[in-house]
């Protein structure tokens, strides 16, 4: 149950002039910002991806890997913005 409101995604862009706000949005995604859903911290996914992506290309490569998957979600948001 959310005990906080969360903001919309399809209203980034209103909600700052009309310009996606990109950086901000990469860093709330992998944790670099504190950004409070479910009334804890947000899980920070660039852990989570990568746990997934060790297990194909070792550390070096996921980290490619990673900031691949995190650059793609973020495009997705930048897409669906009214």
């Amino acid at each position: 149950m959310l005990n906080i409101h969360v903001p919309g995604l399809t209203g980034l862009s209103a909600a700052n002039d009309g310009k996606f706000p990109f950086l901000d949005t990469l860093m709330a995604i992998d944790g670099r910002t504190g950004v409070r859903g479910h009334g804890s911290p947000m899980p920070i996914w660039g852990d989570r991806y990568v746990a997934s992506a060790l297990e194909d290309a070792g550390f070096h490569g996921s980290e490619l890997i990673v900031r691949g998957r995190l650059m793609a979600l973020v495009e997705y948001i930048e897409s669906i913005q009214q």
